[in-house]
Order: C-alpha cells, then structure tokens, then sequence
C-alpha cells in the first residue's frame, strides 16, 4: 500500500529569528502494510535547495529549522517511502508551506555614517540645513522611523521633525560664538524592542567679518607746505588678489579679502608715498605682514570610518587601532577623546587614540573626538569626529554543554530496529559555525553498535535488536561537538536500562527423567521433583508446571508452583509397574508462553515438555545397582 499523510497539505509560520533546530511542523503519513512494508522514512523532494535552511527527521517527520531564513515564503514538497520490498517500495508526497514571519532584528541604518553642513551665520530664521534619512530592512511598524538629536544641542539652535529627519536653524548663530556644532542624532523604529542607530551632523558656522579690518597705518612726512606737502599712499608692485588695501590720503592699510594663514602666512608689499608738487617727489618703505594664527581649522581625521576586527579573547592590553588627525593650524597640538559607544569603559585611549581592550569581551560602535586645545588664546575650540567599528570576532572559546548531565533511557528488548529512546541536547555559546553543533557516539561508547545517535536532532536510536539476557544495562557516552576550529567537545553520559520481555521459554536440566519408586508408598507422599529455569527476570520467570499426558489412570498429581510430584492412589508394582507422564512447564505471566493459555494468540516460544518414566519396584535397592545412570531417585519414606 502507498503510505498516506494525514493532511492534503500543511502550513506553518515561524519567527525569523527562530533558534536553530526549532520546530516548525510535524507531517506524519499511514501505511496500512505491516512490518517492513510499512515502516516510513521522510526526505524532502524539493523546495529545500541552496542553502538548505530546513530539515526533516526521517522517522518522526518533525521539520525544526537548520539555519536562519533570508526569504518570506518557502514551499517545501516532502515525500513519504515505505521500505516495501515486493512488489519494491511505495511512496507519496506532500506540500508544506512555510511563512517567515518578521521580526524586529534589523537596526535602521543612517544613509550616511557621517553628514557635514556649512551655514551663514545670518542664516533666516527658521530655516532648514539638512534633511538626513535611514532605511531599516523590516517591514510595517518594524520599518516606521523616528529622528531625534540626543547631543550637541544644548542651546536648543536646532531643531530635527521626528518623521521626516528636517534639521532646521531655530534661533540666531554668531561665528564668534560658536563656530562649529557637533549634533549627535538617533534614528529609532517602532519594533519591539526598539532599535536604533546614531550618526553625527556636524554644522559648520560661517563668518561674515566686514571687509576693512585695520592693519597698520603708514605715516610719512614732507617739510614742504601747500600742495607739495599733500601726500599720496599706494602699495606697488603686487600680485593679483593682494588681500590688503591701502588708503591713498592716510596710509590706512585695511583687509580687503579674507586671508588664510594656513595658505600664506607672510605679505610682503612696497608703499610709496608721493607728494602733489609740479615735480612730484616720492618715497617708498617695504611694509611686511605677519598673519597672525587663529584657530579656525578644526583638526580632520584622516579617515570619516575606522573598522577594525578584534577576536573576542584579546588580551587587556591588546592594541586595537591607532587612529589620527591633522590640524592646520600653526598650533596643532590635537587631544583625543572616547564621546560614545564605549559601553562600560571597555576601550582606553592614548594620545593618538591608541585603543586598549580593558574587558577582552566587546562589540561596539564607538565614536571618537579629536579637539585642539587653543593655549590659552581668545579662541573657540575645533574638534572633529570619526566612528570606530569594532566588529568582535567570535572565537571557539565555547565549549558544547548538555542540558542534563546525565541521560537515563529504558527501551524494551523486544523493540524494533531505529527505535527513538531518548534525545540529547546541548547549546554552545559561540556563534555561527562555531556555535553548530552535531552530535556523535565515539571509541565504541554506542554500546559496540546497538545503538546510534542522530548527527543533527541529537536522537538516540536502537541500531540492532536486543537481548536483556546478555546484556541489561548500557553506560553510553555521547559527545556534543562543535564545528569550530579546532573543534570542541563534551561527553554526557546515556544510561539505558533493557526491560525484560517474556521472550524465553522454561528449560527442563534434561529432556528425560528416571523415577524409582517404592510400591505401596503412602498416598499423598512426594515421590519426585522436577525443575525447570527461565533466563528471564521477575515475573516473566515464574514457572508453573502440570502433568499434560499420560496420568491415566490419575495416578499422580503435580503441584503448580514447585513441580513436586505426588502419589494419589497406591502404587502396586504387580498391577503396574511403570509410568510415562508427559510434565510441561510454562512460564507465567501475561502473556503466558503456554500452550493451553487463553492468550495463545500472543505466545512467542511454546512451552518446554518433559519426558518422565516412573517405575516401580519391590527392592529399590537391587535397582541401584542395575540403574545407575537414573537421574532421579526417590527414596522418602522406605521401611
């Protein structure tokens, strides 16, 4: 017969973040054949490729899940195969239709690690500076976002909509003030629990000084008087863009463009000076400009992201990464500093941002301040920030460990071949492969092949059949192990205790037994006793016995539970002198191995018949002599 599942199809739904080997769906089928041709075994016929992120057991058909899932749907088609051997093995498949259901476990992510803006100082008030946005890979109220500024605007300049990311100016800037803002943001979704990730909007203020700032003023002199004593001043000889204007009527040199020291931190120029005579006459001195340092560069890093890999049993003190900044200013000394993400103080730092592993246990994102210190100068201070990613390297530093530190299991010795005892388990906590665990018997620990473990759902099965008669007790080890490198493992103990079955029948020391007997032996005396063993235990051992032929006339009756036999009438060696009675022994109980039981239907052996001769005689001891070989010899109760 074809096997026939219980369902036209089965639909389940799983989390996806479901653990590893969790179950999802059981399918089951019938086969109305018995024994081998009914026996079932599951395999998947497609819909499970690629990665193979499900599995099924062969013989329970329970499917847990084998590795996280990356699709929505999944159809899988499973078919059932019964071991038949004639007219040859028959099968039939099923569909199961499986849907991923969302779970929160991706953090919306920024579209940028890091945004910078510049901003006029006489900016209109409000007005909007940038619009930052983030994506989150979940779906419905698991993708719905929310912005916040969780730093760097203590004054309330800012402002950020919740929905849409809209940074906008919300009260007046002043360059001397404050030059540059440092806002830290955070984009938050709607899941539960709640993720979120930051960023940082660095907003630089841009200065309208007016042209005109006085620098020096030349002062030259004419002893003459009138118009030959007027003078006139102007620079000669300079370069286009000469950043400095001089006034022709009082030597006023003034700016007249912005100037940078970083680009050109000396002026050279030539000032002539002429009077208004009819022959004018001139003078000229060379006028140098020193620019004086200011610090309006604030320090870069030299890079916006530093990713770094670390293994997560780094020693404390392990140097991480170096990370550095430049400052143009001619003062450029740089301080660093840790702002975030260095939960519990797991990193140090030195002067250069040297960082030290102080817990040798971290995964973090850390964001990192460069700051120039300004010396005492009448100065804002400029900083810079960068992002540090730490990505922790999972190591197999985990071993594998049972849920129980010992497994007891009891299986009857009459069960079937794969017959399911008992299922171990265990968890490892590392990561990804090294986290993988499959389970193994190992040197012979599987009870030298009776029994055999599951590799992946950790069942242990019966793999020959049993004989409680030899052996009744099994110390198994089993290991756990990882598939890490290199691979680490843990034994448990598996104590199986094989029940007894009533699978052995009575077995008499001898297939035949001499009895001599005394004629005229009192009646109601014991004349013989018969013994049988069964090599089962407890109740399948009890014996009973009875005299099934040859007790005509009922000359002998035979007690039930101890086999003695006794004389019922007197024995007359010249009215008979020999007995043949047929004894048989059964061993009791439910389901009797006897033959004459009310549950004949279930008896396994039949029961074991003894052969017993019974002579009688005038002298027994003239029969000693010529019987020496009898293997019973009742003498009770001689004159």
């Amino acid at each position: 017969m074809v096997p026939e599942f219980l369902q036209n199809e089965y639909y389940a739904s799983v989390g996806e973040d479901a653990p590893l080997k969790t179950s999802i769906v059981r399918i089951s089928a019938k086969d109305k054949d018995s024994k081998i041709n009914g026996q079932i075994y599951y395999t998947f016929q497609s819909g499970n490729d690629g990665n193979g992120d499900f599995e099924v057991d062969t013989l329970s058909g329970l499917i847990p899940v084998l590795d996280r899932e990356e699709a929505e749907r999944y159809r899988l088609v499973l078919e059932a195969r019964d071991e038949g051997r004639d007219p040859g093995p028959q099968s039939s498949t099923v569909t199961v239709s499986i849907v991923v259901l969302d779970e929160n476990d991706n953090a919306p992510q920024f579209s940028e690690e890091r945004y910078r803006v510049s901003v006029s100082e006489d900016v209109r008030i409000p007005s909007t500076v940038l619009t930052v946005s983030a994506t989150d890979a979940d779906k419905g109220d698991n993708a719905k976002l929310q912005f916040s500024i969780i730093s760097g605007n203590g004054a309330r300049q800012f402002s950020i909509d919740p929905n849409t990311g809209e940074i906008q100016v919300v009260s007046p800037l002043d360059f001397e003030i404050e030059k540059d803002y440092v806002l830290n943001i955070r984009v938050q979704d709607n899941g539960r629990p709640h993720r979120s990730s930051k960023s940082v909007v660095t907003i630089k203020v841009e200065d309208d000084m007016p042209i005109g700032h006085s620098v020096h003023e030349i002062h030259a002199t004419d002893l003459d008087s009138g118009e030959n004593s007027r003078l006139t001043y102007s620079f000669a000889n300079i370069p286009p863009g000469f950043p400095f204007a001089i006034n022709n009527v009082t030597g006023l040199i003034t700016v007249a463009s912005e100037l940078d020291r970083e680009l050109l931190d000396c002026y050279d120029a030539t000032v002539v000076v002429r009077d208004h005579g009819k022959r004018s006459l001139n003078s000229s001195a060379m006028v140098s400009i020193s620019v004086r340092d200011v610090n309006d560069n604030e320090p870069k890093f030299t890079q916006d992201t530093y990713n770094v890999r670390l293994n997560e049993d780094a020693a404390v003190g392990t140097s991480v990464i170096t990370v550095t900044a430049t400052d143009r200013d001619l003062n450029n000394i740089v301080t660093y500093e840790i702002i975030s993400g260095n939960t519990r103080s797991r990193f140090t730092r030195t002067e250069r941002l040297h960082f030290t592993d102080s817990t040798a246990r971290l995964q973090a994102g850390t964001t990192v301040l460069a700051d120039d210190p300004c010396l005492g100068q009448q100065a804002v201070e400029q900083s810079d920030t960068t992002f540090v990613d730490i990505l922790l390297t999972d190591v197999n530093d985990n071993s594998p460990e049972f849920l129980q530190n010992e497994y007891y299991a009891s299986v009857g010795e009459d069960a079937p071949l794969k017959t399911s005892i008992v299922r171990i388990s265990a968890k490892d906590k590392d990561s990804k492969i090294n986290g993988q665990i499959y389970y193994t018997f190992q040197s012979g620990n599987d009870g030298n092949g009776d029994f055999e473990v599951d590799t992946l759902s950790g069942l242990i099965r019966t793999a020959r059949r049993l004989d409680r008669e030899t052996i009744w007790l099994y110390n198994l080890t089993a290991y756990a192990e990882d598939r890490g490198t290199p691979p680490r493992k843990t034994p448990v103990k598996v104590i199986v205790t094989v029940s007894d079955v009533n699978d052995n029948p009575p077995v008499f020391h001898a297939d035949e037994f001499d009895i001599f007997i005394e004629e005229n032996s009192p009646v109601g005396s014991v004349v013989a006793k018969v013994t049988a063993v069964d090599p089962d235990e407890g109740r399948n051992a009890i014996i009973n016995y009875q005299i099934v032929e040859g007790n005509i006339p009922e000359a002998f009756q035979m007690d039930i539970y101890s086999g003695e036999l006794t004389a019922l009438t007197d024995l007359d060696y010249e009215s008979q002198s020999q007995y043949t009675i047929v004894v048989q022994a059964t061993s009791a109980p439910q389901p009797s191995h006897c033959e004459h039981s009310p549950y004949r239907q279930e008896r396994q052996h039949p029961p074991n018949r003894d052969l017993i001769y019974i002579s009688l005689a005038e002298n027994v001891d003239q029969l000693l002599s010529t019987h020496p070989n009898s293997v019973f010899l009742i003498r009770d109760n001689f004159n």
